[in-house]
């Protein structure tokens, strides 16, 4: 029982570093306003590489301050590495929604998916 405690406490703090780095990222670039556009829309494209960019730096800047998995388990490192970017994807688009403006709920899934892989990806790698 303590087995499955402990790992559920380790799949939380990985998911609650990526979702915490993401949002602070999300509601930092909505003051950002492209050249040219007075309407606020960024490119999805760019926006797409800015978001994986960003998160793959996150990943490993905080690898300087924790330096090791939070999930133990090789397998269970797998499985984060795929599952918790959906959710963060999903938390994203939910949390950062426009309501006059539903279709970009995609958009802002694929960013925070985006933004959510590289970050694991990054840690996944290099972490101890």
């Amino acid at each position: 029982m303590e087995l499955i405690i402990e790992l559920i406490l380790q799949f939380i703090a990985e998911l609650f570093l990526q979702v915490f780095a993401e949002l602070l990222l999300g509601f930092g670039f909505k003051g950002l306003r492209p050249a040219g556009r007075s309407d606020g829309d960024a490119d999805a494209a760019f926006a797409a590489i800015g978001f994986s960019g960003f998160g793959a730096l996150l990943g490993w800047f905080s690898l300087l301050k924790f330096p090791q998995h939070f999930i133990r388990s090789q397998g269970l490192q797998v499985f984060n590495l795929v599952a918790t970017p959906f959710l963060c994807g999903f938390l994203y688009s939910g949390l950062t929604r426009d309501k006059d403006r539903p279709e970009e709920f995609y958009v802002k899934f694929v960013n925070g998916l985006l933004f959510a892989f590289f970050m694991a990806l990054i840690r996944f790698w290099m972490a101890e």
